[in-house]
């Protein structure tokens, strides 16, 4: 299986899941684009929650003294990050305005996904970003792996 994000809500009833491939494989790209236009990272959405859970410290046996074990098991420790919707929700607004009247390459990033995909996904969540919003619940981009 190939790495992706889904949106998921809190509460589960908000959530898309199907794969987010465009906006997980180009999130350097879109991330680069929000601190032009002034919005939240696209990054700062993410949740590796999931992925942490089968993640095993001891899995690294050739950690000695000097490397930062107790801050990598902090890392893993770490609570599941939740988003206020609407922030997300203008992120991707932002994006999808911008993107509509630009056609960025982002072959630099990924030779097969193009600002067509980026834009289909983001319009894919913008309903189920703007009921959780009205919900007040709160989401976030799930990486999948």
């Amino acid at each position: 299986m190939s790495m992706t994000v889904w949106l998921v809500s809190e509460d589960r009833k908000h959530s898309v899941e199907e794969d987010l491939n465009a906006l997980f494989h180009l999130q350097e790209a879109l991330d680069e684009l929000c601190a032009e236009l002034g919005v939240t990272p696209l990054g700062d959405f993410f949740d590796d929650f999931e992925l942490r859970q089968d993640f095993d410290p001891e899995d690294f046996g050739d950690m000695d003294e000097t490397d930062d074990i107790d801050g990598l098991q902090d890392m893993l420790d770490a609570p599941e990050g939740w988003y206020a919707a609407a922030d997300l929700l203008a992120t991707v607004e932002a994006l999808v305005q911008h993107l509509d009247s630009h056609s960025p390459d982002f072959s630099a990033f990924d030779e097969q996904l193009t600002c067509a995909d980026v834009l289909q996904e983001c319009r894919l969540i913008i309903p189920a970003l703007e009921a959780a919003a009205a919900a007040q619940q709160p989401v976030h981009l799930q990486v999948l792996g």
